[in-house]
């Protein structure tokens, strides 16, 4: 289940890009099935049940605690232009 890329705000090495105006969000995308992968690699196909797998892991995760005003470190919030209108 490893991502082909990664797109964020941050550098973290692999697959990732570094791209300014996914500041508020992040792209994880996959090979599709039979595709190539960078370097010719094929990307592995994830079978039905895998995919269960992980939405039932994914629901487990507690959701963090969010206050519902900014600390006092907060920055100023930008809207992204990235995906105005989704």
């Amino acid at each position: 289940m490893k991502p082909q890329q990664l797109i964020s705000l941050f550098d973290i090495g692999g697959p990732t890009i570094k791209m300014a105006h996914h500041a508020d969000h992040l792209h994880i995308g996959y090979p599709a099935a039979g595709h190539e992968g960078p370097g010719g690699v094929r990307g592995a196909v994830i079978k039905r049940r895998d995919w269960l797998r992980l939405i039932d892991r994914l629901g487990e995760i507690d959701n963090p605690a969010v206050g519902e005003k900014p600390s006092k470190h907060a920055l100023p919030s930008r809207a992204s232009r990235s995906h105005r209108g989704d």
